[in-house]
């Protein structure tokens, strides 16, 4: 037989002992008059008594919850637009480079926030995601003025 294969079954054998000897209902209790059940008291779930208006405040909330949370995900949306219409703009642009530097930072700030973005889940209440909204439409107003700036630029160029 393979060395491995024996030792594994000593192992196995070893640990089965093991937990006969070790758990706390084995029979060597039975014997002693200890009986192997559990009480009543313990095995019984614990049941909440929940009033009914507690039910519809925790409705209310989630119900606010969602809708906050689903204008937050409108404006992670827009941000990516505005992300996405910056960058092919900006493809092939030639620009000094203090400009580039500030553009390139607040376009990072806006790929920053979305990169790994909180769920619904990931809040405890609306303030939370009222905070987080707040961030991201602050990204949204920095990336239009950059957005217009650059519209201005390009509209400079092409009057030369």
């Amino acid at each position: 037989m393979n060395k491995n294969i024996v030792f594994i079954s000593l192992v196995l054998i070893a640990g089965a002992a093991g937990y006969l000897f070790l758990s706390p209902d084995r029979p060597a209790m039975r014997e002693q008059g200890q009986p192997n059940i559990i009480p009543p008291q313990e095995t019984e779930p614990v049941v909440k008594q929940v009033r009914e208006h507690d039910v519809s405040e925790d409705q209310k909330r989630r119900a606010a919850m969602r809708s906050e949370y689903a204008e937050l995900e409108k404006a992670r949306d827009r941000v990516r637009r505005q992300l996405g219409k910056l960058k092919s703009r900006l493809w092939k642009l030639q620009l000094p480079p203090d400009r580039a530097r500030a553009i390139t930072e607040q376009m990072q700030k806006g790929y920053a926030i979305l990169k790994n973005p909180p769920m619904l889940g990931a809040f405890f209440g609306v303030d939370d995601i009222s905070r987080e909204l707040e961030k991201v439409k602050r990204i949204s107003e920095r990336l239009q003025t950059l957005e217009t700036a650059i519209q201005e630029d390009l509209a400079a160029r092409e009057e030369r």
